[in-house]
């Protein structure tokens, strides 16, 4: 029978320690992944009038005083364009409403 080599103190608490933090952190790690929103969270836009809704939540949200002027659906999200309330014809930006998420979003460049 062999013997086991004999660790200072200092170190088999330093080897403890290690294998805690290993086994706290892997299990963190696996409820933080089952945990997660975007696995069991799952809000459809499925029509221009939901799109609306977070749309108008969006902009309350954001402080901007702006209303919907047109909304297109594509395959996966939705484009809206948003226009001042007093100024007739100023169109302020364009928004996109993720159909699987309801994210919105500014639409990518200058707006």
């Amino acid at each position: 029978m062999s013997e086991i080599p004999f660790w200072p103190p200092r170190r088999r608490i330093i080897v403890i320690f290690l294998g805690a933090f290993t086994v706290t952190l892997s299990i963190l790690t696996v409820l933080t992944v089952l945990l997660s929103p975007s696995l069991y969270l799952q809000i459809k836009v499925n029509s221009s009038d939901e799109a609306k809704f977070y749309v108008d939540a969006y902009l309350k949200n954001k402080g901007l005083e702006l209303e919907i002027k047109e909304i297109i659906e594509f395959s996966n999200h939705f484009y809206v364009v948003c226009k001042e309330k007093e100024a007739e014809g100023v169109y302020a930006l364009q928004l996109l409403v993720d159909k699987y998420s309801a994210e919105v979003t500014p639409e990518p460049g200058p707006n």
